[in-house]
């Protein structure tokens, strides 16, 4: 029984407290026999995990006939029951819930909680929300797909005040919630103009010629390129090797590595401060993903990144950074690239064709300053609004708790 005590949500609470299974009914799902056609196709909702993303549920991408409903496991779910998943991958960090606003049906991946008449569903809906943590706890975890007990949800252990009172709470959580709401939007709102600052900004930067900017390509500014070991990496060894995986925002990101011994590798392909790979093969969203190295420590690099050789006359290493991380860059690279199954590539040679707007030496460093500084406020206020947005919804669970031990005033 320790994940069934683990499980409560409420220390102490002026109420009577019931186990859910008490004053609540729990109901499965079912699944029509697929090779049956007059089952499927009418129009009783059948819900499904994929179509929990509302509070309220009243239809479903998949429906159902009432042949269907007499002849399968497949139940009519009362209006007002609590839908929760019970079986997904998702239990991994949330319980999905919606209250069904009409008649329908479920599939066996959700249970549905018919609450008694002296069990308001909105004050059931707010209560497994109070709930959530302590359920996720208990969560059964496979390799893919995760389980909820249903004797651990008839457990839980909710307090009932009086209809009256459970609904004036329900009123204040309501007023509590929609505040609430308007603030995380406005903190996300927020949040994506200041992501999207900075490339909004370089794109400006990078398009504007000014005096002695000159056309040219990625070939004319590099003395040549170099491709990484084929060679099977281990995980463990001497040197680290750097993947695509590694290639983050324009940075190097030094987690989930990979390890290489061989001595003709190491003396080969050793990076120095200031090289510049270019992500040559993955996803057509990522390949051409672009970093610096800027770490004074060993490592080479893998066969699917490209290293740029540099004529540091002509270009500054930060600046051909920013700008094959750009859109436009991107654009480009999405328009030439080769494309097989789930993958595609950018060859050297393709890489060397990139038209580039070069300004001078002395502008590029100016650009690279004006930038960096620029994305170092962006990622500060980005830090803000997303500890803004952690905030309110500690803030929820913290009204939530208060509610369901009778300190809501």
């Amino acid at each position: 029984m320790k994940d069934q005590l683990d499980a409560q949500p409420v220390a102490s609470t002026k109420w009577p407290v019931h186990p859910l299974g008490k004053v609540a009914k729990f109901l499965g799902g079912g699944t029509p026999s697929k090779s049956r056609p007059e089952f499927w196709n009418g129009d009783i909702p059948w819900v499904s995990p994929k179509d929990m993303k509302s509070d309220i549920v009243s239809d479903s991408l998949d429906k159902i006939t009432p042949q269907a409903v007499a002849s399968s496991a497949a139940k009519v779910i009362p209006v007002h029951s609590l839908l929760i998943v019970v079986r997904s991958g998702i239990l991994a960090r949330t319980v999905p819930t919606a209250l069904s606003g009409r008649e329908l049906t479920i599939n066996q991946d959700l249970k549905a909680i018919c609450p008694s008449r002296d069990l308001h569903p909105r004050f059931l809906a707010y209560f497994m929300r109070a709930a959530e943590r302590e359920v996720l706890a208990t969560v059964s975890r496979g390799a893919t797909v995760h389980r909820l007990s249903t004797d651990v949800l008839k457990s839980l252990e909710i307090p009932l005040p009086p209809l009256e009172e459970q609904k004036r709470i329900v009123a204040v959580l309501d007023r509590a919630f929609a505040a609430l709401d308007r603030a995380r939007d406005h903190a996300e709102a927020n949040l994506a103009d200041a992501t999207h600052l900075y490339e909004r900004k370089r794109e400006v930067f990078l398009q504007t010629p000014g005096s002695g900017w000159k056309q040219t390509t990625v070939g004319n500014v590099c003395q040549r390129f170099e491709y990484g070991t084929s060679a099977k990496s281990n995980p463990d060894g001497r040197v680290p090797v750097l993947r695509m995986g590694n290639l983050q925002g324009g940075e190097i990101d030094w987690t989930n590595l990979v390890y290489t011994d061989d001595e003709d590798d190491i003396e080969r392909l050793l990076l120095k401060p200031g090289d510049v790979l270019f992500n040559r093969t993955n996803s057509a969203d990522h390949v051409g993903k672009t970093a610096i190295f800027r770490e004074n420590r060993t490592a080479i690099f893998a066969g699917y990144l490209i290293r740029l050789h540099l004529k540091i006359q002509l270009v500054d290493s930060e600046f051909i950074n920013v700008f094959l991380n750009s859109d436009a860059a991107r654009k480009y690279g999405r328009s030439i690239m080769g494309k097989s199954v789930n993958q595609a590539n950018i060859s050297a040679s393709k890489l060397k064709e990139y038209p580039l707007l070069l300004p001078p030496l002395d502008e590029q460093r100016r650009i690279v300053s004006i930038l960096g500084e620029l994305r170092q406020n962006v990622g500060d206020l980005s830090r803000k609004y997303a500890m803004a947005i952690a905030d309110i919804a500690d803030l929820r669970q913290s009204i939530l708790q208060k509610a369901f031990s009778g300190q809501l005033t």
